[in-house]
């Protein structure tokens, strides 16, 4: 059978319409047309069209727009003015467009704007409309506004009786010309001697006298001065204005338009850091710092753009932004600058990066996490042989050789694991997944675990994490949220119904238990809210940390307040050994006498107190970590008698409560665990650069102690920490902080962040030096040999280990060095955040401007000597 095939085609006739340009002319000025400079151009054009109506009309030179004439309100002949056109060749082009949207161009008209002289040779030129960003100022040199030519920015000098310079951005000059340096508009002043020079680059102090003179007064900037030098070589040069001014009175003055010319003459590119956007900045050893710049050339075109640490050249780039990711720098201080090269060859390097590299105490840093977005590390331990086990949930992860192992009814899946490393946590040795969700660990003397796990209750499992020891079940909707344990086994959980674990926790349940997991004693709860329990074997005392709410007595009425409780009691619960704290909502008891227990009792103590966290140190002492909501908090006093002040360390801005209101704050404790007798306290606030005092919770985090009682915090902060060694340097100051506190707690050994958000959650201490950290974050991590060196989520874990003997200390800085521009009264102005004392040094670095105001330390500090000004930095008085 034969098939026939028929193709049938429809043809569709395309009918396109040509839509009508409009038709546009310069009329004046003629194409070709010479000007001398200073001569205004009046420009004439017209435009027409036979479709619709002109809807606008633009003028262009050199392709940028110059003004825009509206068809409905502009008159034609459509007409401009260009004024002040620099020498040099330009095209004029007009462009219509109508109101159905076609578009019509001009014919180009060429211009050539000469010197006075009749040529156009090439020159440098400065107006400073564009400001002074590539200008090196020492004194009081200035962008000023409305005072230069035609009302626009000038430069303006205030003359002192120290040296003063204002040098220029580079020039390419070539040996044995000869180089004009005019002030084209120059200068409104009072009989101020000036002295113009010129410097080769290598040495800006090298300078060569090219002409001076004094300034008569004049309103305006029509007085012209000119001089001449040769250049004895090739390379980049910059022309220095100085005021000559010895009279010990003082005058201002004000320079536009400054020129440079002659034969030979080529602009250098101009470039600058712009990543990190900090002036200086302090990294660990180790770290990888990002660099990026902007460059330009005003005569030419950038090629590339190379970076230098001092003078040594550590790379190149010749992409849009100009990225260098620099490593394997060494532990000091150095001033980093992108050099633009254009097309000639010529570079010069602006604007220095102060970059202080210190030693690196990290010996891993690495992300942890899957796909999920709920992934953080909860818990961590340190076994005797250095092993570091992490309580961690985390989503779909896998780590070379490792195979999971599953307990517990657990899946591939389910979240809560715990993730066991080699000492130097570069190794994964063993990934259990056991539960939906762990926020808790401890173990004993033998290296056994106790996992909080939640909805799954509380596990005790091996020493290698593979094996379930023994569990205890929770019954529908009560979670075990914290977990201790002593050295002999002796353990304690706590339960609550609240779901979230670093809320309020209440509904709580405490049990204590022996070793093998049988009940010795029901703690029930701390107070209204429970925040965690420890374990004292060497006492025999359970303890437990929390806090309650009430509505208080103060003169104001009754108002609500938060209270901490601190409860010790026996392994057996039958025994209340104390309760710390705690405080009455009342002034009188029933028979009308005065209460001794009333919050107010000696001056109102309405800040709230929550005590969220606790440990038993390593030196066997009792710690806690509170939030304050305010400096009139009840911790200044007792715990166990409401009229007894006690030692609060205080120091600087950041130990102290003052200009503070509601922000929560930090409160570190030290105890007697086995009567609750309080040793020691100090206290640790954030600040905004106005010097407010700014948020630092513990709530998310742990407290540690070592051996020699140096307290270790976790948490989250806000903006403004005093941030010691900073592995993620730039303007934020926040994030999971680390605080390490000198055994008198009179001294910030460290503060220290890793990530500028999220938290930090869990600290373990192997001994004096070491520990391990972890937490989780949404941003950018600090790294050091990472298991992971990429995020895998929006929120992963993280953890780090690190040596304490190795962290920057403050106490050993005995030179101030400002760290940005800000007010001397500021302690984010500092170093270490703390304020220069009479018994310090302080450094005003490169570039900072320092104001000061009624500070007698600070004055006496430049009486005696101890002041020291970096080059082009500045201490304000008086302002």
């Amino acid at each position: 059978m034969r098939y026939a095939l028929s193709i049938v085609c429809l043809c569709v006739g395309l009918s396109t319409q040509v839509m009508a340009q409009p038709q546009v002319g310069i009329t004046t000025p003629q194409t070709n047309t010479t000007f001398a400079e200073g001569v205004d151009i009046p420009v004439s054009l017209t435009a027409t069209t036979s479709v619709g109506s002109l809807s606008a009309v633009d003028l262009l030179l050199n392709g940028q727009k110059l003004t825009t004439f509206l068809a409905a309100t502009a008159t034609q002949p459509y007409s401009y003015t260009l004024k002040d056109l620099l020498p040099a060749s330009y095209t004029l082009t007009a462009r219509a467009t109508g109101n159905a949207g076609a578009v019509g161009t001009s014919t180009p008209v060429a211009m050539l704007v000469t010197f006075a002289d009749g040529t156009v040779g090439p020159y440098a030129h400065w107006n400073f409309d564009k400001g002074l960003d590539y200008w090196k100022l020492v004194s009081d040199w200035r962008n000023e506004g409305t005072f230069g030519w035609h009302g626009t920015p000038s430069l303006w000098g205030f003359n002192i009786q120290e040296a003063n310079m204002a040098a220029s951005p580079g020039i390419s000059l070539k040996a044995g010309e000869t180089y004009t340096v005019e002030f084209v508009d120059a200068c409104k002043s009072n009989l101020v001697p000036i002295r113009v020079l010129y410097a080769p680059a290598q040495s800006l102090q090298d300078t060569t006298f090219i002409f001076g003179y004094k300034s008569a007064s004049t309103s305006n900037f029509l007085v012209r001065r000119a001089g001449t030098f040769v250049a004895p070589r090739d390379g980049i040069y910059h022309i220095i204005i100085r005021n000559d001014w010895r009279t010990g009175a003082y005058q201002k003055m004000y320079f536009d338009n400054l020129r440079v010319r002659g034969n030979g003459l080529n602009n250098a590119p101009l470039s600058k850091i712009t990543f990190p956007a900090a002036a200086s900045l302090t990294v660990p050893i180790g770290s990888t710092l990002s660099l990026q710049s902007t460059a330009t050339d005003p005569d030419g075109s950038v090629i590339r753009v190379d970076y230098y640490a001092n003078s040594q050249k550590i790379g190149s780039s010749t992409s849009a932004n100009y990225a260098l990711d620099w490593s394997g720098y060494g532990v000091g201080t150095y001033d980093v600058t992108s050099r633009a090269v254009d097309n000639q060859g010529a570079s010069v390097g602006y604007v220095p990066l102060r970059l202080v590299v210190v030693a690196n105490n990290f010996t891993s840093a690495s992300y942890l996490g899957g796909t999920s977005d709920a992934e953080d590390v909860r818990g961590s331990v340190i076994q005797q042989n250095g092993a570091i086990v992490l309580a961690a949930n985390l989503g779909a992860v896998s780590f070379p050789g490792v195979v999971p192992k599953l307990l517990n009814g657990a899946t591939a899946t389910s979240p809560g694991c715990l993730l066991k490393l080699t000492a130097d946590g570069k190794t994964v040795l063993a990934l259990t997944r056991l539960a939906a969700r762990v926020t808790d660990l401890a173990r004993d003397s033998t290296d056994n675990l106790y996992l909080a796990a939640g909805a799954d209750g509380m596990l005790k499992l091996n020493v290698a994490a593979d094996t379930i020891l023994w569990k205890k079940t929770m019954p529908t909707g009560r979670y075990v949220w914290r977990v201790d344990a002593g050295p002999g086994g002796t353990n304690m959980y706590l339960s609550s119904t609240s779901t979230d674990p670093d809320g309020q926790l209440s509904g709580t349940e405490i049990k204590v238990q022996n070793r093998e997991g049988v009940e010795l004693g029901n703690f029930g709860a701390v107070s209204q809210y429970s925040g965690d329990v420890v374990v004292d074997e060497a006492t025999g005392t359970a303890i437990g940390v929390g806090f309650r709410n009430f509505n208080a007595q103060t003169n104001a009425g009754r108002l609500p307040v938060y209270v901490p409780v601190i409860r010790g009691m026996s392994f057996n619960c039958a025994t209340t050994k104390y309760v710390a704290y705690n405080w009455e909502a009342d002034s009188l008891l029933a028979d009308g006498s005065r209460n001794p227990r009333w919050l107010n009792a000696s001056n109102n103590n309405m800040a709230d107190v929550r005590a969220f966290r606790a440990s038993l140190g390593l030196d066997g002492k009792l710690y806690v970590a509170y939030e304050v909501a305010g400096g009139n908090h009840a911790l200044r006093y007792s715990p166990f008698d409401i009229m007894q002040k006690v030692t609060v360390v205080g120091g600087d801005n950041f130990a102290d409560f003052n200009n503070s209101n509601t922000e929560i704050k930090l409160f570190v404790g030290r105890y007697e665990p086995a009567t609750g007798q309080y040793a020691l306290g100090q206290q640790f606030t954030a600040r905004l650069p106005s010097t407010k005092a700014n948020t630092v919770f513990s709530k998310y985090g742990a407290i540690a102690a070592d051996e020699d009682g140096r307290a270790y915090v976790t948490g989250a902060s806000a903006y403004g920490i005093p941030i010691t060694v900073d592995h993620q340097p730039g303007d934020y100051l926040g994030g999971a902080y680390l605080l390490i506190l000198s055994p008198d707690m009179a001294t910030r050994e460290a503060v220290v962040r890793l990530t500028t958000d999220g938290r930090g959650h869990t600290l373990a201490i192997k001994n004096r030096d070491y520990f391990v950290w972890g937490g989780m974050t949404k941003t950018v991590l600090f790294r050091v040999d990472p298991l992971q060196p990429n995020a895998g989520s929006l929120q992963d874990g993280w953890f780090a280990t690190l040596s304490r003997t190795a962290l920057a200390r403050c106490t050993t800085a005995r030179l101030r060095t400002s760290l940005r521009t800000g007010a001397w009264q500021s302690p984010n102005t500092w170093s270490c955040g703390l304020l220069p004392t009479l018994s310090d040094k302080a450094l005003v670095s490169p570039g900072h401007v320092v104001k000061l105001t009624g500070q007698a330390a600070a004055n006496q500090l430049i009486e005696q000597g101890k002041l020291l000004i970096g080059s082009g930095a500045k201490v304000r008085i008086g302002e």
